[in-house]
């Protein structure tokens, strides 16, 4: 695939919704055109201490209030963070969810990508009704990809990254899909 650099991102984060739920951890993986990995980054984030008290399930992303205590807070990780994904595309396992976080994350006045490619989507092109789903474990599994600790952003991260390698040997021209911008 010769594209724009990528940014595969995956987030942990204390539920499904973004309007009322937070990151508590992000990943990217910076990929160049020719798919070449140049760098890797993740950070914890602090939430507001209001919000301290519910992290969500953390039993499967085991992230506690210890290790969230000297986290970096939101206006250190946006800025950080945008200026990693700034002239990428943006890659992620069940893209609308990641980004949807990623996007509420960043906030105003941060430049934003405004394509992406959705892992999730490519797999289930490639393989429409397999009987096993389409999770990014399940997939890791079939297509014998290490996924290190699953629910760790940074070990989700590099798995979407190796899953899109052999997604794209079946499917070398996706669609790219926009991004919301709000």
């Amino acid at each position: 695939m010769q594209y724009e650099p990528l940014a595969v991102v995956d987030v942990e984060t204390t539920g499904l919704r973004p309007d009322r739920d937070r990151v508590l951890q992000v990943a990217v993986v910076l990929r160049s055109a020719a798919g070449v990995t140049e760098r890797q980054w993740v950070s914890l984030v602090r939430p507001r201490w209001g919000r301290l008290a519910r992290l969500g399930p953390t039993g499967i992303h085991g992230i506690t209030h210890p290790s969230l205590r000297h986290a970096p807070r939101r206006p250190q990780v946006r800025k950080e963070l945008g200026g990693l994904l700034t002239g990428r595309i943006v890659v992620a396992h069940n893209l609308p969810f990641d980004w949807s976080f990623v996007r509420r994350l960043l906030g105003p006045g941060i430049e934003v990508p405004l394509r992406g490619l959705c892992t999730l989507e490519l797999a289930r092109t490639v393989e429409p009704d397999h009987p096993e789903g389409h999770s990014l474990g399940a997939l890791c599994r079939r297509y014998g990809i290490d996924q290190g600790r699953p629910h760790d952003a940074l070990d989700d991260a590099r798995a979407t990254s190796e899953l899109l390698d052999r997604l794209l040997e079946q499917l070398p021209d996706p669609p790219l899909v926009p991004l919301v911008q709000r």
